[in-house]
């Protein structure tokens, strides 16, 4: 519970001073406690309010120590002693705590999880727009929920520099983290203008495993979903065959659909052998072209009846 350091119905005095001092102490006392009470950290300006006044007290408390007021040097530190620990201590636990609360809901979607960590990173380092990237490993990719951002893990960027080393490092005045859970990199932190200060660090390490953690789950929780939505078109696409009389038409795009989906594609198009060996192919806009067979890379694959997975088919001599 919070205790003030004097009682109003017994202010101190002495000769050398007034009340005036006392008024403004139990003034900042209420605001610390309500600080306290709401987790909210102190601004740029009161910070430097709080340095200037440690700088000008310990003349005050020399002349006062001088005159034998004990009592008022204790009062003085214990009140510069709050003025140190509210902000660095309270806030950041209370930051921790309220971040776990978060990430222990699994119902909460990516974007609404990612908000609530560069919030509070937002108020570690100092920085007004951090970004969270997960780690999409298949595409080689960093993608941001809450602003729908990618970024390629290479050597080209200085995301991607701090991905692939794996270093904290600040480049153009904007700090980079990367979050690794063991020896695998699950995402990374971009922090323009922001920095850890050295009094911070222990708790901002504490405060960087938890959501290295809760980064991880999401991307489980994801691929997961995936799986899911994959195994419900397949069911719902076999379901219709069963069900349904399809003509070719609805047929073909049915399949269309459900490749897209069990392949994550953002285009499919559909080949079928006629009986003389040509291609029919149907495209999603409902247009249908017939092609002599082996053409193209879908006749060497009716052909020869093999998978093949090219980078870039438009690149590709069949």
């Amino acid at each position: 519970m919070y205790q003030p350091f004097h009682s109003p119905a017994a202010p101190f005095s002495s000769a050398a001073g007034s009340g005036h001092l006392c008024e403004t102490v139990a003034l900042c006392q209420s605001i610390l406690a309500r600080y306290r009470r709401t987790g909210t950290s102190f601004s740029t300006t009161e910070l430097k309010a709080i340095q200037a006044l440690r700088t000008a007290f310990p003349d005050t408390a020399q002349g006062s120590a001088a005159n034998g007021s004990a009592l008022q040097q204790q009062l003085t530190d214990d009140f510069l002693n709050s003025l140190d620990t509210t902000d660095m201590q309270h806030n950041l636990q209370d930051d921790i705590v309220a971040l776990v609360e978060k990430c222990c809901d699994c119902t909460k979607e990516p974007t609404a999880l990612f908000a609530a960590i560069n919030e509070c990173l937002s108020s570690v380092t100092g920085s007004r727009n951090v970004r969270t990237y997960m780690m999409n490993a298949n595409d080689n990719i960093l993608w941001d929920p809450v602003n729908a951002v990618a970024a390629l893990v290479d050597n080209v960027t200085s995301l991607g520099k701090c991905a692939q080393g794996c270093n904290m490092m600040t480049i153009a005045n904007t700090l980079y983290i990367p979050l690794r859970f063991s020896s695998e990199l699950v995402g990374c932190v971009e922090a323009p203008s922001g920095c850890i200060p050295r009094e911070k660090a222990a708790m901002t390490q504490l405060l960087l495993r938890i959501i290295t953690i809760a980064v991880r789950n999401t991307i489980n929780v994801c691929l997961k979903k995936c799986e899911v939505n994959k195994v419900e078109a397949m069911v719902s696409m076999a379901t219709r065959l069963a069900r349904d009389t399809l003509e070719e038409s609805v047929l073909v795009q049915s399949i269309i659909n459900t490749a897209k989906t069990l392949t994550e594609s953002d285009r499919c198009s559909i080949f079928l052998v006629k009986a003389d060996g040509s291609l029919k192919a149907h495209f999603e806009d409902g247009n249908v072209v017939v092609v002599p067979a082996g053409t193209g890379i879908a006749g060497y694959v009716a052909e020869s009846g093999a998978v093949v997975n090219i980078p870039n088919a438009y690149e590709d001599e069949r």
